[in-house]
């Protein structure tokens, strides 16, 4: 039976292997240990048809760069998964960091559309969007190109996670103790299959700083640990991560014009 066509902004399980630079293979394994990004539509079992959105392309772009960077693949879907689940319910997006090109110094009129009014109305919180406004309807984007701001994951002996901006120096507030240079995020525990991502607040009794002060020591001791680990570091993974879901976005796109060409 053929595969429905699709809305263009949905996505197959080919266009996030492409997305995520992995392998069918590859992207199979992650479906069978339940460890692929999720579908918003199909399923059951590796031969169901998948139906995906940009935030699953978000998510399977940062897989296939830890993976690239040399994480275990079932580790790095572990780690992308926890940031997925953990932004798309804060922000209902990934840190693609797409909006800085709304803004100078390359969209010189700041808060107005730098393409065409006359284009249909989409929805614009959707990476998917954004992308294929900025590279198809505009002059200013810049694909394959780390932009300030961007999003940088460093993983630590393959244990610590922080996190930073790209070509941004200033300090990161914390709760608990003075402004940090890196925000310690999660910490890796195991290997394979069996890896955990703990969150460095996971365990905490309590939020209330200002009151429950075992709760502030805690936190603060967790924060000192991951930065004498990343100061003293003998491994350290850096990954950018905007630029790789823009680079995934690209990759489907070009993917996309290379079949309408050929068609």
């Amino acid at each position: 039976m053929a595969r429905p066509i699709l809305p263009e902004d949905r996505f197959t399980s080919r266009a996030l292997a492409i997305a995520g630079e992995l392998s069918p293979r590859n992207v199979a394994l992650l479906i069978d240990h339940d460890l692929a990004p999720a579908a918003v539509e199909g399923g059951g079992g590796r031969g169901g048809h998948r139906t995906f959105n940009s935030v699953a392309v978000g998510a399977i772009a940062m897989i296939g760069a830890f993976h690239k960077a040399g994480m275990e693949l079932l580790v790095a879907a572990r780690l992308a998964g926890a940031m997925t689940e953990e932004y798309a319910a804060i922000y209902g997006r990934l840190p693609s960091n797409l909006g800085a090109f709304l803004h100078a110094p390359f969209n010189l009129r700041s808060g107005h559309s730098p393409w065409s009014r006359e284009l249909p109305k989409v929805d614009f919180d959707d990476d998917y969007w954004l992308h294929n406004r900025l590279r198809l309807h505009t002059t200013i984007y810049k694909p394959w190109t780390a932009l300030r701001g961007d999003m940088v994951v460093e993983i630590v002996d393959q244990t610590y996670v922080l996190t930073r901006f790209h070509d941004l120096n200033f300090s990161i507030t914390s709760p608990v103790s003075d402004p940090l240079h890196s925000s310690p995020e999660y910490r890796i525990k195991g290997r394979g299959n069996e890896a955990r991502i703990m969150p460095i607040h996971e365990g905490i009794q309590s939020f209330d700083f200002s009151v429950d002060k075992e709760s502030a020591d805690a936190l603060r001791e967790r924060q000192a640990a991951y930065l004498h680990a990343h100061e003293n570091a003998v491994t350290r993974l850096r990954v950018n991560v905007g630029l790789a879901i823009r680079n995934g976005l690209d990759r489907i796109a070009d993917d996309r014009m290379g079949r309408t060409d050929a068609a």
